[in-house]
């Protein structure tokens, strides 16, 4: 027997509600079949959403709510069960003053043909993936440097992680990711493994191994194992090799470098694949690289610490967690062409976002000053939007206001810290 009590541990703040898994896939002994318990609270909503091929069943414990799945709305009271088929948008309003509670069944959570492997899993974005992957059920191996989980546990329990596969291994040696795939039999890989502007800048020819020859070998991988879906981040410093606006970095020539490989290995190899560039991505687990510093300063409002962002201007808030899903959207289904997307999210001015910050946190002591970042603040998400469909959009009020407040749980809780903000 299987017996779980239900206390205030493993609980995960997530966009409008928190969760905690009940039992996984590993306890059912059913691949991608979950049973989690969902606290919605006062007057919050779980947005419109939907899943290709999962079943959801609900069965309510507390409270009352609006649940509304395809053209149905219901007021949904204790003791009642609901159930949503795949491709049905469904999401929930608690417009009452006390918390939603309910037991959500998760059956057959499997969109893709095989697990999905994930390099550099111990980043920020990386760690938002492998999060999402085990949210829906798919098996997801995670391939780093070393097992490094510090940011992955500010997104998930202890059990969610369990179901992560950890692979350790340097990328700029071609047996590791052949390996990886080999040890995993992944028929899918996001790869996100890369050092960033500074460390680029600090060691160029540690930056070319990992960023250039490491996004080969991935590439090389694929080709030997057939694999036709592939995602693979290059950035909005790769504009900087093209856009005489654009900051040139060594970091941006890698990383166009990559998009050059990804077109070659499709016209020469038939590997297909979609590369992004993203721009300014902010929120939990986002702690390096010269554009973290908008991440830092929420972190210091919700420890009631002075803080001066470094850049004043323009900036492209891009929530972790839309990068992420993006990502997976991509390898979601087979590709036949190698293309590259700028993804942006929100464009605004770090001002504006230090007033949505102190509506936020009113006590808040947040500056900025210094010149604006150069790089492109302003593009287009719509041709990306376009060619993979719906992977999700976070409002940027939103996406302040949920950090904020996870930040705040995660302090409380001293899972992070503080003390040092530069």
């Amino acid at each position: 027997m299987k017996f779980v009590k239900l206390d205030d541990k493993g609980w995960l703040v997530k966009q409008g509600y928190s969760k905690k898994i009940l039992l996984n896939e590993d306890n059912i002994k059913s691949k991608g079949n979950v049973v989690q318990i969902i606290k919605n609270k006062a007057h919050t909503e779980i947005k419109p959403h939907y899943h290709k091929h999962m079943i959801e069943i609900y069965h309510i414990l507390k409270g009352n709510a609006v649940v509304f799945c395809g053209d149905k709305k219901v007021r949904a009271q204790p003791g009642d069960t609901l159930l949503c088929e795949p491709k049905e948008v469904h999401g929930l309003i608690n417009d009452t003053n006390k918390d939603f509670q309910f037991v959500v069944f998760k059956i057959n959570a499997k969109d893709f043909d095989g697990p999905v492997l994930v390099t550099g899993a111990g980043g920020c974005i990386g760690s938002w993936a492998i999060s999402l992957l085990v949210d829906t059920g798919i098996p997801v191996f995670a391939l780093d440097l070393k097992k490094d989980t510090r940011r992955p546990k500010l997104l998930m329990s202890d059990s969610e992680l369990a179901l992560v596969k950890w692979l350790v291994g340097d990328i700029s040696d071609p047996n590791t990711i052949l390996n990886a795939i080999e040890l995993s039999s992944a028929t899918s890989i996001i790869h996100l493994a890369a050092l960033q502007v500074p460390f680029c800048k600090a060691d160029p020819i540690a930056g070319a191994q990992v960023n250039v020859v490491g996004t080969i070998n991935v590439f090389e991988a694929a080709r030997k194992h057939k694999i036709k879906r592939l995602s693979y981040a290059s950035s909005i410093a790769a504009h900087g090799v093209f856009d005489p606006k654009t900051l040139p970095t060594l970091y941006g020539a890698y990383k166009f470098c990559n998009e050059q490989t990804a077109r070659v290995y499709m016209q020469d190899w038939q590997v297909p694949s979609v590369g992004m560039r993203p721009g300014v991505v902010y929120g939990i687990g986002r702690d390096q690289g010269m554009t973290s510093k908008t991440t830092v300063a929420i972190l210091a409002a919700a420890a009631g610490k002075p803080y001066t962002i470094p850049f004043t201007g323009p900036v492209s808030w891009l929530h972790a967690g839309e990068v992420a899903s993006a990502f997976i959207k991509a390898v979601s289904q087979p590709r036949n062409e190698a293309v590259v997307f700028d993804i942006n999210g929100v464009s605004a001015t770090v001002e504006q976002s230090l007033n949505i910050l102190k509506k936020v946190s009113p006590n808040a002591n947040i500056t900025a000053k210094g010149a604006p970042l150069p790089f492109p603040m302003d593009l287009s998400d719509e041709p990306l939007r376009t060619f993979l469909g719906d992977y999700g959009q976070m409002p940027l009020e939103e996406g302040i206001a949920h950090t904020h407040t996870v930040f705040g749980s995660l302090l409380e809780k001293k899972l992070i810290s503080a003390d040092n903000l530069d």
